[in-house]
């Protein structure tokens, strides 16, 4: 029932606050990048480059750390259950004289859950700062760029300084979407749970000739 209740929560924080989260930075990309295209198209295009990029990069791992969570809820499950089979019975394991052999099967999942839990947020922890020193070795390229339309006199010093700040504005959105990505899947591994739940069949059901009594 946790488990069920963790998920519905899940669910309901996305649609609430992410989903909208989520429109607001597209919105703000779409209107950055009409800034940044005005002020000056060739190094606007050139910061566009990583989007895709980072898009792709996102994508796969979604997909790659959605296995990690979906053996961390099992992990879960497992331990929510041995802790439901366990306490009602505790009395007759403290008779039986087995409570240290509970005690390592407990401690054993737990293990187990914790190590699966640390390699999912390890994977986060690793992909999240590779899209941020994507985005700022393209920012410097950007800003060396700039330098040199200054020497050249082709581009003013307050026009760069301008684009490089619409470009700050434009890849914290970026950022947020890739973060997002991570609450997405996570989201989408619960609504799977929560549809497997539904879809399972009952294990009694009643024969085609049954009577259907009145309420």
């Amino acid at each position: 029932i946790y488990l069920i209740n963790s998920d519905i929560s899940r669910l309901q924080d996305f649609m609430s606050g992410c989903l909208q989260e989520l429109l607001q930075q597209i919105a703000q990309v779409v209107i950055i990048s009409f800034f940044l295209f005005s002020l000056n198209p060739k190094m606007a295009w050139l910061v566009l480059i990583p989007v895709p990029i980072i898009t792709l990069a996102s994508i796969r791992f979604g997909k790659s750390i959605q296995f990690q969570y979906l053996r961390v809820w099992r992990l879960g499950s497992r331990v929510s259950n041995f802790i439901a089979e366990t306490l009602p019975g505790i009395q007759v394991v403290k008779t039986c004289g087995r409570t240290g052999k509970v005690q390592d099967d407990f401690a054993n999942l737990n293990e187990e859950l914790l190590g699966s839990t640390m390699k999912a947020a390890q994977r986060t922890n690793i992909f999240y700062p590779l899209i941020t020193m994507i985005t700022v070795g393209f920012e410097l390229s950007v800003l060396l760029i700039g330098v040199h339309q200054i020497f050249q006199g082709k581009m003013q010093v307050g026009s760069l300084i301008a684009f490089l700040y619409y470009m700050s504005l434009f890849y914290a959105p970026v950022q947020g979407l890739a973060r997002i990505n991570d609450r997405l899947v996570q989201a989408w591994t619960s609504a799977q749970r929560l549809f497997r739940i539904i879809d399972e069949e009952p294990e009694i059901v009643d024969p085609p000739d049954a009577v259907r009594l009145d309420p």
